[in-house]
């Protein structure tokens, strides 16, 4: 389906409804003349493979037989209760109907909610599996609405909310690229559920169980002793244990909500586990386990990008534009991630064609410059993101062709300039090597690996890559 975008408010054209049941303006009635006629033409020049659909928008209630809903092969409405769809499908039940916008459920990674928090800069809490399964049941829940898009995968910088926030908290993975709790509860209702043999299946790898813990595992404040824990599931029951032991019966998992919470649970240092478990009550289909953790003692400096767990390859290439997605981890002595760690942790390219293009940790109140080489980490992570200095790919004319196109190619300040184009591929480098530093903990190291095979491109990669995804083998906090 080709989307169209329709939140612009222009002169209106006359009403087909009388003046009684006008629907009000925003929804689809104030398209001049044949704007949406031409739009979805001009969409059928540029590909005549598909339907074109459109945002019909927000406000309620929604109104069949717009000029706008009337021109369109399939309706999309935002943020739309199950009435104001029903109203629709009833007056058009010929036409396809998908909300087009849904889910803007504002979540901060590792803000636990049951722990206290500054509210100066701690605006949201990380549970919204309640907004989350109220809010796609009202779509995913009724048979003639085709499906559900959400609003949004991603944060992104804007629509922030209050200051000091200066990105969006909708997202299901937060500004650095790090997992938040809503893509696991989406895990676990749009795939696990799904079985491998449904056409309408995502081509991604087979997971026929998914659970996840919320929260962290971390001591309350006096003079409380217990946690309220939050589970993400789709299997029938979720039994919960503390260092090995039993926490109370296992629980049935509510339809749809794909969730249980356990109160009153009591901390002890160690571990916290949740199995998921099938109707028999015994048969575990698969854990999670969370972990305490002491004094920082360490970092774990990772790649995530370019990565065969991820889909994402098994080299940069070396394009002069690739880039790699580092991830450094504040660990203990034991190994276990420090989930409270704000060190600031620096990153630097020591061999190799690379610079730090930017950095990030996710916190969406964090005011730090994100291309500068340091980030402080949020809840004992940091990112960055580095860059490729070198373009030794393609033949000596593709080469010579892109630098004309950038003709200020190496011009950049120290340490940041773009590409500086010295190919040919033989005798290119085979990898950089970037470090990962903070106060009183060791320097960590990373070797990552280059290519200049066509086979490693970024296009190339994702063509053969589409069955393989991230399960969550990076997400061990």
């Amino acid at each position: 389906m080709t989307a169209l975008g329709a939140r612009c408010a222009l002169p209106p054209r006359p009403s087909p409804h009388p003046p009684s049941a006008r629907p009000p303006a925003g929804n689809g009635s104030l398209l001049a003349g044949d704007l949406v006629e031409n739009a979805k033409t001009n969409a059928y020049v540029a590909d005549g493979s598909r339907s074109v659909g459109a945002n019909m928008g927000w406000i309620s209630p929604i109104w069949p037989g717009t000029p706008m809903s009337t021109a369109l092969d399939v309706m999309g409405c935002s943020h739309c209760n199950r009435g104001d769809m029903l109203t629709f499908h009833i007056k058009e039940p010929s036409k396809p109907l998908v909300m087009t916008e849904c889910c803007s459920c504002e979540n901060q990674r590792g803000e636990d909610a049951d722990l206290p928090h500054n509210s100066t800069t701690v605006h949201y809490t990380d549970d919204v599996s309640d907004c989350l399964s109220g809010q796609v049941a009202q779509s995913d829940q009724a048979e003639w609405i085709a499906g559900t898009f959400v609003w949004t995968f991603h944060d992104y910088m804007g629509e922030p909310g209050n200051w000091p926030h200066v990105s969006s908290s909708f997202g299901a993975v937060d500004l650095a690229g790090f997992a938040k709790p809503p893509a696991w509860w989406y895990r676990a209702v749009w795939l696990a559920n799904i079985s491998s043999a449904d056409p309408g299946r995502p081509p991604l790898p087979a997971t026929a169980a998914s659970v996840r813990i919320v929260e962290s595992w971390q001591a309350p404040p006096p003079p409380g002793t217990t946690r309220t824990i939050h589970v993400l599931t789709n299997a029938p029951l979720v039994q919960l244990l503390v260092n090995g032991a039993p926490w109370g019966a296992p629980a049935p998992v509510p339809f749809f909500l794909a969730t249980v919470t356990f109160p009153n649970v009591t901390f002890a240092p160690g571990t916290l586990t949740a199995r998921a478990l099938a109707a028999d009550g015994t048969t575990v289909l698969a854990t999670h386990t969370t972990r305490s953790w002491g004094a920082p003692a360490s970092l774990a400096l990772t790649l995530d990008v370019p990565s065969l767990a991820t889909g994402t390859g098994a080299a940069v290439f070396l394009d002069g534009a690739d880039v790699a997605l580092l991830r450094a981890t504040v660990l203990d002595a034991a190994g276990n991630s420090v989930l409270d760690s704000t060190l600031n942790v620096t990153f630097a390219v020591t061999a190799g064609p690379g610079f730090v293009a930017g950095v990030g940790n996710g916190d969406p109140a964090c005011q730090e410059p994100s291309q500068a080489p340091w980030r402080s980490a949020y809840h004992g992570l940091a990112r960055a993101i580095v860059r490729v200095t070198l373009d030794a790919s393609g033949s000596q004319a593709d080469r010579a062709l892109r630098a004309r196109v950038n003709v200020e190619a190496g011009a950049g300040a120290a340490g940041r300039a773009s590409a500086i184009f010295l190919g040919p591929a033989a005798g290119a480098p085979t990898n950089f090597t970037v470090t990962a530093s903070a106060p009183g903990l060791p320097t960590a190291t990373y070797v990552v690996p280059l290519s200049v095979d066509p086979a490693d491109a970024v296009l190339a990669v994702a063509a053969r890559s589409v069955a393989a995804a991230d399960v969550g083998a990076n997400d061990n906090y």
